[in-house]
């Protein structure tokens, strides 16, 4: 179920002046187990209120004190629902209180002893629950409170980014984990950030490739031919335990185009001095995206779900050179002194594959490498051929599995020459290694 629509919206600052600190709100304070279950075993599952009464095999656990007064007992107050002992943490008006608790403490969601509590504690129960939006303003270096949800969001709720650029936030609860009592909320509201209701601009609508390959770009249409001037992808969000495992957002350079027709960049290499780079693909990496082009009123457009990838796999042909061009030797009987006996010598003819390409045809191996693995099959860099000559070498190595004198050679320096050959790779060699 969906709540009405929470449109929490708030002037834009035009300062950087102080904000207040979030809001705190209270729910409910939950307890220990006050309640018996006759399925127990004999020492009843150490419940604390019950006592096993009667044969180990065929007697019962009872309760040593009716539950509410045991409850009461720890917290003046509380009572026993739903088997655990319960107050609320909020005066007769509903604010929250932190007296309501008493002496007795909460650790983790559960009630304890005077002796082992700390008051109402936030953990694991909503009577300090944070129900304010607090945003992070990059130019002001500083966290702006907003309006609050109605309901608590604790342990498995979920906050995601949606394309019309509102935050549906989600969920929430825990009642059936041992102790962890976190009432559940089945329901869900929106956050409608300013931006996306600027008054007297219209979103643009965006048609775009549903793919995007690193270093290089695409071609977007603006149906309705709203001029843009910035774009952004937000990658999709994983949301648990209270942090988004898939965060991230990456401003793109500004689209280039008019009547209605941009070419928007992709995450592309960084060069940085000292001759290091900063891949694409640990910028932005492979994975699904939404692609927000922005109004020059700052109004966004829906979000575009968009494939960032590389290229497809590169075939790189692994032709064998004349160092690994030879036969094995071993020998088919006992050495003596480490030498081959006479006459036990024993030579084998290595025999390599034969990759046919067309008209050209070579013997030695084809493999696969992803593009980060070698960028440019006509400048390599030392370590992209040393890379590939690993995967040559673990090709060769496993086809000569059964020949240990061969498998340790394919390892040796220039057993292979330079790799050339480079296509959309496609599964159909028999001789491949992924990497």
């Amino acid at each position: 179920m969906v709540s009405d629509l929470l449109a929490q919206r708030a002037a834009v600052r035009d300062d950087c002046s102080p904000e207040p600190d979030p809001n705190w709100s209270c729910s409910l304070l939950r307890g220990v187990e006050c309640e018996c279950v006759t399925s127990d075993v004999d020492d009843c599952n150490g419940r604390p209120n019950c006592t096993w009464t009667g044969d180990p095999m065929t007697g019962s656990c009872e309760p040593d004190q009716a539950p509410d007064d045991f409850c009461d007992a720890l917290l003046p107050g509380a009572a026993c629902l739903g088997g655990r002992c319960e107050k609320s943490c909020e005066d007769a008006n509903g604010n929250p209180d932190d007296s309501m608790c008493g002496s007795v403490g909460v650790v983790g969601g559960q009630c304890v002893l005077p002796t082992e509590g700390d008051g109402c504690s936030p953990q694991n129960n909503g009577c300090y629950a944070t129900k304010a939006l607090e945003m992070w303003d990059p130019s002001c270096e500083e966290w702006t409170t907003r309006g609050e949800q109605a309901r608590p969001r604790m342990y498995h709720s979920t906050a995601l980014l949606i394309p019309d650029g509102r935050v549906i936030s989600m969920g929430g609860g825990h009642s059936d984990f041992a102790w962890l009592q976190v009432p559940e909320e089945p329901n869900a509201e929106y956050f409608e950030p300013t931006y996306t209701n600027v008054p007297g601009a219209a979103r643009p609508e965006v048609s775009a490739p549903d793919e995007m390959l690193y270093n290089s770009s695409i071609e977007v249409t603006v149906e309705n031919g709203i001029p843009v001037s910035r774009a952004t992808i937000v990658r999709l969000g994983s949301t648990t335990h209270g942090f988004d495992m898939s965060q991230r957002f990456i401003e793109l350079p500004p689209p280039l185009g008019e009547g209605g027709v941009y070419t928007v960049m992709a995450p592309a290499d960084e060069e940085f001095e000292g001759g290091w780079t900063h891949q694409a693909e640990n910028i932005a990496p492979p994975g699904h995206y939404m692609l927000f082009l922005f109004s020059d009123d700052g109004m966004p457009s829906v979000g575009h779900y968009i494939k960032v990838r590389g290229p497809a796999l590169q075939e790189l042909n692994c032709e064998v050179a004349p160092a690994l061009q030879a036969d094995e030797t071993s020998c088919s009987q006992e050495p003596v002194g480490g030498v081959c006996p006479a006459g036990a010598e024993v030579h084998r003819q290595l025999s390599f594959p034969t990759v046919e390409l067309g008209s050209k045809s070579f013997r030695g191996f084809q493999v696969y490498a992803s593009s980060n693995v070698m960028h440019d099959i006509a400048n390599p860099r030392p370590q992209e051929l040393e890379a590939v000559h690993g995967l040559c070498g673990r090709a060769c190595a496993e086809h000569f599995a059964d020949v240990p004198g061969a498998s340790v050679n394919c390892a040796a320096v220039g057993a292979f020459r330079t790799p050339e050959g480079h296509a959309e790779g496609e599964w159909n060699c028999p001789e491949k290694v992924e990497t």
